[in-house]
């Protein structure tokens, strides 16, 4: 491994590493224990923080913003079929002690000031981008909830949260969810439901054509409602 101190001070120094590849591998590690105070460490065990002040206004802006922590995992490597993978980004919060106040896996935040114009806010943007062939699945959002205690100390459970807190008196949001398409032919279904059991789908014929169909469970405060799902060929 090589730590390459540049000439120039805007130069940033370059730390480069090379190995084989193997369950172990890292090119770079942080292992930072507690062994003196009992208080968290609120700016985490390594810190990247990117600043720009006012007198240093991107003038000549070209559609790039500035990025804080820029990851990039490519492979080039001939691999056969269904062999090999690569992950940009792995992240785990694990508790292993008694008790804890809260786990949480990520936390990210978008913010715009008071007084301060932004063009748009985004909390998350994800694009899937598949130029080659895919045998299996594209999938752009897989949440896979895997509670295997729920019977003890009973808790609620909900594979996708979506809240407002907004708390200044502005107008209610326009939708919870929203969904637009600028591809050729869109959306095949607006959702999809495996079976009509367990998914949040229970068997109906009460539609106006008398047609078998199903209806969609849904919950109002603690009351339980069912949403028609009309057969095709009611239309």
């Amino acid at each position: 491994m090589t730590l390459h101190i540049p000439e120039r001070s805007e130069d940033p120094p370059v730390f480069s590493e090379s190995g084989p590849g193997g369950d172990s591998t890292r090119a770079f590690t942080i292992n930072h224990a507690c062994i003196a105070g009992t208080k968290a460490y609120r700016q985490g065990v390594l810190s990247v923080a990117l600043t720009r002040i006012d007198g240093q206004q991107d003038t000549v802006w070209d559609g790039n913003p500035d990025t804080a922590v820029n990851i990039s995992a490519r492979v080039t490597a001939a691999n056969t079929v269904n062999e090999g993978a690569v992950r940009g980004l792995q992240v785990q919060a694990r508790n292993s002690g008694t008790n804890i106040n809260w786990v949480l896996g990520q936390n990210l935040n978008a913010r715009n000031d008071s007084g301060k114009q932004a063009a748009s806010l985004h909390g998350l943007d994800i694009r899937i981008e598949n130029y080659g062939n895919v045998a299996d699945a594209i999938v752009g959002l897989d949440i896979n909830l895997s509670d295997e205690n729920s019977n003890v100390d009973p808790h609620t459970k909900h594979g996708l949260l979506i809240r407002n807190t907004d708390a200044s008196g502005m107008g209610a949001v326009d939708a919870a969810i929203k969904v637009s398409h600028t591809s050729t032919n869109g959306f095949d279904a607006f959702a999809e439901f495996a079976s009509a059991t367990g998914d949040g789908v229970v068997a109906s014929t009460a539609t106006p054509a008398g047609a078998a169909t199903h209806a969609l469970i849904v919950k109002v405060g603690s009351d339980l409602g069912y949403i028609p799902v009309y057969a095709a060929s009611s239309f």
